[in-house]
């Protein structure tokens, strides 16, 4: 009897996929990375989204989920209520679309 093997994938968490979004909401700041001013936030490459894509826009040409979840963490940044919902929808999508 041949045994199968079974790939397990680790769910990453969003400390792993965004660590300094993640510190900046775990710790109630309004932090933003060094190189980003605070106009730049509503640049794709600064937000949360962008974080998790190597801080570069380019995933806004290759996925639209991740474009819109982009659109509404900058839109909604400062009320942390939110943005800590949104963040397991993002989690959860960024693994099952980007995570192989």
């Amino acid at each position: 009897m041949s045994q199968e093997l079974i790939q397990v994938h680790k769910k990453l968490t969003f400390s792993e996929i965004c660590p300094v979004w993640a510190a900046a909401v775990n710790t109630a700041s309004t932090y933003i990375p060094s190189f980003c001013t605070r106009g730049d936030i509503h640049h794709f490459e600064c937000c949360i989204v962008g974080e998790a894509h190597g801080w570069d826009s380019g995933y806004t040409k290759s996925c639209d989920k991740c474009l819109d979840l982009a659109n509404e963490f900058s839109a909604r940044r400062l009320n942390l209520g939110v943005i800590r919902h949104m963040i397991d929808e993002f989690v959860t999508h960024f693994n099952e679309a980007h995570i192989k």
